[in-house]
């Protein structure tokens, strides 16, 4: 009884231990980080609407200048918004694997299965080694 107590509360101080582990150090913080992301690209999105807007609202003889004006200034929203667009797609896959790593509950029971038999084994060879 005493080995299942002794395994039961190593592994809730190591499962307490999850979020502050190695692997997810990396994403402390990470919902603030990714907001300041989408906010970047909420600016971008209000500058091609402002763009949209000028061209739209400019003689009909001005338009074609006015999109001729503005295709450098598109070219780089665009640029800039399929940067942070894959930033954010890298960052998302990485904190899903390091997620699925540390916390996935799924085969939880095998996972603690297989620690307590360690566990159990480990006890188990120790007693041999004292006898």
């Amino acid at each position: 009884m005493e080995w299942i107590d002794s395994f039961t509360n190593k592994f809730i101080k190591s499962l307490s231990k999850i979020e502050n582990s190695k692997e997810l150090a990396e994403f402390q913080n990470e919902d603030s980080k990714l907001e300041k992301e989408v906010n970047e690209i909420k600016v971008k999105y209000f500058e091609i609407l402002k763009i949209f807007h000028t061209i739209a609202t400019s003689e009909a003889k001005d338009k074609l200048d006015r999109i001729e004006s503005q295709r450098a200034n598109m070219r780089r929203i665009e640029i800039e918004v399929d940067t942070r667009d894959k930033k954010i797609k890298k960052q998302s896959a990485k904190l899903k694997k390091a997620l699925r790593e540390t916390v996935d509950l799924n085969g939880l029971d095998q996972k603690i299965m297989s620690k307590y038999l360690r566990f159990l084994q480990q006890k188990v060879n120790a007693k041999i080694d004292d006898d």
